[in-house]
């Protein structure tokens, strides 16, 4: 479409023309535009809403948004329940001047559990619920307990006074006067927050008589039970009886230790 010259008579006609072609070309390229973009729009699913309708759409998608977290929060206990199934082992180790002992643990989710203890110690007695360990260090014939967390506690009677004489008897220097005297090994814990042991105590002089004596838990007042047999490697603890009761077998004899009670019986 040539330019129209000023010096035609016609000259204003053809602009006026001119410009009306013009704007309908506009109007025709962007009606196509427009239906163009629509058929896009509409094959791909695509859904533009615009001025007022933009806060629906907004809503909509923090809506779906919101709809997302909600599933990644209910998958995660799902991996997390999945995660605590899995049983994993640890250890503690307890060292004193002559031993080396390792007492195995395990985690189960957030659960802690005693297994065994592997070491020099004679004995070892695992609590009911797991959570505590006692044993002997046979070395230094201490009697030790530990908690599920790895404290570690010496609840060993370290002298004995005698009644009769009042004289005191340090049990380092008895061991060290007779390295084969058994002052206190085989702990046991028993139904009702106690721990017991054999002992040779409260006699020095004496060969083959063996005692069970009892302690608290937190390592106070230790008693004398009774002589409990003539045979320490016959002396062994055989569970509890229907009433909790502790059952001790001692060559040919089975004893018992009830609940609360300061003596055996058969």
């Amino acid at each position: 479409m040539g330019k129209p010259s000023i010096f035609s008579s016609k000259y204003e006609q053809q602009m006026r023309r001119r410009r009306i072609n013009i704007i309908l070309i506009i109007l025709i390229l962007i009606s196509a535009v427009f239906f163009a973009g629509k058929y896009y729009l509409n094959k791909n699913d695509i859904n533009i809403k615009l001025f007022k309708r933009n806060e629906p759409v907004k809503q909509q998608i923090k809506e779906k948004t919101s709809n997302n977290k909600t599933d990644t929060v209910k998958n995660t206990p799902t991996q997390k329940t999945e995660n605590t199934q899995k049983e994993q082992l640890f250890s503690y180790e307890y060292k004193s001047s002559k031993s080396l002992i390792k007492i195995e643990y395990t985690i189960k989710g957030n659960e802690k559990q005693f297994v065994k203890l592997t070491g020099s110690s004679t004995s070892y007695d695992i609590s009911r619920d797991k959570k505590y360990i006692v044993f002997d260090d046979a070395a230094l014939n201490d009697v030790i307990l530990a908690d599920i967390n790895g404290n570690f506690k010496n609840i060993t009677k370290q002298f004995y006074k005698s009644y009769s004489t009042g004289q005191i008897y340090e049990k380092d220097a008895v061991l060290k006067a007779n390295p084969n005297y058994i002052w206190s090994l085989k702990p046991h814990f028993t139904n009702d927050n106690r721990i017991v042991y054999i002992s040779q105590l409260p006699y020095f002089k004496r060969q083959g008589e063996f005692y069970l004596w009892s302690v608290n838990i937190d390592g106070s007042n230790h008693r004398k039970i009774g002589l409990i047999g003539n045979d320490f490697n016959s002396i062994a603890y055989d569970g509890y009886d229907s009433e909790g009761n502790l059952r001790i077998k001692s060559s040919n004899s089975l004893y018992y230790l009830k609940k609360g009670a300061y003596f055996i019986s058969k």
